[in-house]
């Protein structure tokens, strides 16, 4: 019934009737089937566009912007379905959207969506959806704070999910710990979680055998005593650092951020590794004096 087959000066009229009645069409799926509605409304906006054209004058602005937000609306619906079974595949599309904060409506329906996809994976047990999903809350929107209804329900999870991965591989503790002391730093929960983090880190840079390459120095430091190392994640994963020497410890960066890390001068093993088993970790070791390394 859409095709249309009119020439001449009726077919802007055609196209126009047939643009809308894909928008009425649209808005009454857009709740059932986000796809749909988002290709549908695509099609309205182009069918507009050229009946426009057919007549010498550009779409309403009004109409071109409302058309554009209903689509843009569609189009995150069916990214956040996807939240409740294949969580990574939607944050490239979503953490640009958290950070920037340009658009506060949409962000408070993401992060309701993001928490109510964490609820099922902690419910479902799935480790790896609770894991990525909880990394991500933690990346993007930060650990929600004592006034939150959801911080309670948050902490237990994060508690829980620290005892479970005892039986997960060695990075996997690691990372669900270092999930937990970060979230929490002041309790003493947490502090205790960062301690055993801190442990099993050490246990996991010394079991690798992939070695790699120190960084490379570019100045000195301007610390006597201390060096500086800078570190940027240009990845999509999150990754740990782990330092074992004069100071023992380690920091996990979120994806595609950067930052440094400030130690004793010394002899270290330094250990790179992130909770992704199909990525290799490595480690390599370091010797520092008062340098600027990257």
């Amino acid at each position: 019934a859409l095709l249309l087959r009119v020439n001449g000066p009726r077919r802007s009229e055609a196209l126009e009737k047939a643009a809308y009645d894909m928008l009425a069409w649209a808005d009454s799926t857009a709740q059932t089937k986000p796809e749909q509605s988002a290709q549908l409304y695509d099609e309205a906006l182009r069918r507009l566009n050229e009946a426009a054209s057919l007549e010498r004058r550009p779409v309403g602005e009004e109409i071109a912007a409302s058309i554009a937000v209903r689509s843009a609306d569609a189009r995150l619906a069916v990214t956040l379905k996807l939240l409740e079974t294949s969580p990574e595949t939607t944050f490239a599309e979503l953490r640009p959207l958290l950070r920037d904060g340009k658009d506060p409506v949409r962000r408070e329906k993401v992060l309701a969506a993001l928490r109510e996809a964490w609820r099922k994976a902690r419910d479902a047990k799935a480790f790896d959806r609770f894991v990525d999903l909880t990394a991500f809350l933690i990346a993007e929107v930060d650990a929600p704070p004592f006034t939150d209804p959801f911080y309670a329900e948050f902490k237990t999870g994060l508690t829980e999910l620290s005892e479970s991965s005892k039986k997960e591989a060695l990075n996997k503790q690691v990372f669900a710990l270092s999930l937990l002391a970060d979230a929490f730093p002041a309790d003493p929960g947490a502090r205790d979680a960062r301690r055993d983090a801190t442990a099993r880190a050490v246990e996991l840079a010394r079991a690798t055998t992939n070695q790699g390459k120190a960084p490379a120095s570019i100045g000195g430091s301007g610390l006597p005593g201390y060096t500086v190392a800078l570190i940027e994640n240009g990845t999509e994963h999150h990754i740990l650092m782990i330092y074992e020497g004069p100071e023992t410890f380690f920091v996990r960066i979120n994806p595609y951020r950067r930052g440094s890390v400030v130690l004793k001068d010394g002899s270290y093993l330094v250990g790179v590794a992130t909770i992704k088993d199909e990525i290799t970790p490595y480690a390599f070791p370091a010797t520092v004096a008062s340098t600027l390394v990257r």
